[in-house]
């Protein structure tokens, strides 16, 4: 039995159609998981923290990005500033 070019598109896009709705379904299912993380009061862990502040120089705003690190709103948190030697 020969296969018609017209049955061949037939049958490509009926496939075709059958895996974009089985994708739209697994983002349809993503989105009910994500969803449902989002009414969950966050999580209390939190790790100790060492942020690692590279400097070179006062730039401009030097001052105020400090002040920010320093107002940070985490349990357990360490800045280590580090400069470039001198030698």
């Amino acid at each position: 039995m020969l296969i018609t070019l017209a049955t061949f598109l037939i049958a490509a896009g009926i496939i075709s159609l059958l895996e974009a709705l089985y994708a739209f379904n697994g983002g349809l299912r993503y989105l009910r998981l994500f969803r449902s993380f989002g009414d969950r009061a966050p999580a209390k862990f939190a790790p100790p923290v060492a942020l690692v502040l590279p400097c070179k120089g006062v730039d401009t705003g030097f001052k105020d990005n400090l002040c920010a690190y320093f107002e940070l709103d985490y349990p357990d948190w360490h800045i280590l500033l580090v400069t470039v030697s001198t030698k």
